[in-house]
């Protein structure tokens, strides 16, 4: 506010001079911006109140959905991430979705919204998360060693199969098998 009525009554580059030992980082860009809120906030209040001038204005591009659900999108991810969940684009996607379609003369129009990754980085950038990749702590398995181990397994079947007559329809490995219940790309978060 400060920056901006000095700015208004000197200049810009005067004001730039003034503050730039305070504020070393201090830009004419930066400056601009404050000016010209100042000034039409200058043109709709009295003269007694250009002391309660405030200048709020966020920084940056404006987000692709509106404030009120990018901040219960948000909300629900990091409630559902401290409750144990796992977070990636899918769930991300199934929360929004969710919320949209439970307002949908508010947020109707959101309804074929498409996550970019760069709309994803942003997102969470703007809740501090990183994205993780599943790591393992086991050895690497040789050639020769998961050869051995698969002709055992297929012997075992075959064995098994044809001492209780067990047909071939009904032969089914699920024991140990890595099964997603949600979908994943290359990680989670």
């Amino acid at each position: 506010m400060k920056i901006a009525k000095y700015a208004n009554i000197y200049g810009t580059v005067s004001a730039l001079r003034h503050f730039k030992q305070d504020f070393p980082k201090l830009t004419e860009n930066t400056i601009r911006p404050w000016l010209a809120k100042y000034r039409s906030k200058l043109k709709t209040t009295s003269s007694e109140d250009s002391e309660c001038i405030q200048i709020s204005e966020t920084r940056g591009r404006p987000l692709l959905l509106p404030n009120e659900l990018d901040r219960k999108l948000r909300t629900f991810i990091t409630s559902t991430r401290t409750a144990g969940g796992t977070i990636n684009k899918h769930v991300i996607y199934g929360i929004l979705m969710g919320l949209i379609k439970s307002d949908l003369r508010s947020y109707g129009r959101y309804l074929d919204f498409v996550i970019s990754k760069g709309w994803l980085q942003s997102l969470y950038q703007r809740i501090n998360f990183t994205r993780r990749v599943i790591t393992t702590a086991r050895p690497a398995i040789t050639k020769a060693a998961w050869l051995e181990v698969n002709a055992k397994f297929l012997h075992d079947i075959v064995s098994v199969t044809i001492e209780d007559e067990i047909p071939d329809e009904l032969i089914i490995n699920v024991d140990q098998t890595p099964s997603k219940f949600v979908p994943t790309q290359n990680g989670v978060l």
